[in-house]
């Protein structure tokens, strides 16, 4: 998405690390579509507390609205099935081959953004 938006920074990886398992492993929201509300931020997101950022509101909510239609939820826990604050939920992520479906999720909000911000 750097590419598509023509932003690069080396903090970019960074600042998502803490999306991971529904942010801290809580099972939240995934962190495919919290890394997406960055990547419309980036683009349309305000600059000056007074600017308005309604066209990034509504695009988030219709990434969100897209993303649930497709796999179901929003919620990491729903989607993966697991508990990631256990060990136990952790291994069962593992022994699915969970980094699989993860790629499908980053895959799917990826396109659904592609689409959005081309509109």
């Amino acid at each position: 998405m750097q590419e598509e938006l023509g932003v690069e920074s080396d903090l970019i990886p960074g600042i998502a690390s803490g999306f991971g398992g529904g942010l801290g492993r809580r099972g939240l929201v995934c962190g495919a579509l919290n890394g997406g509300a960055m990547a419309i931020g980036l683009r349309y997101g305000r600059m000056r507390e007074v600017e308005d950022k309604d066209k990034a509101y509504a695009l988030v909510l219709e990434l969100c609205r897209r993303f649930e239609g497709q796999h179901g939820s929003a919620l990491c826990r729903d989607l993966t099935g697991c508990d990631f604050t256990t060990p136990e939920g952790r291994q069962k992520w593992s022994d699915l081959n969970g980094h699989e479906k993860c790629r499908q999720y980053v895959s799917t909000a990826v396109e659904i953004l592609l689409d959005l911000l081309g509109e």
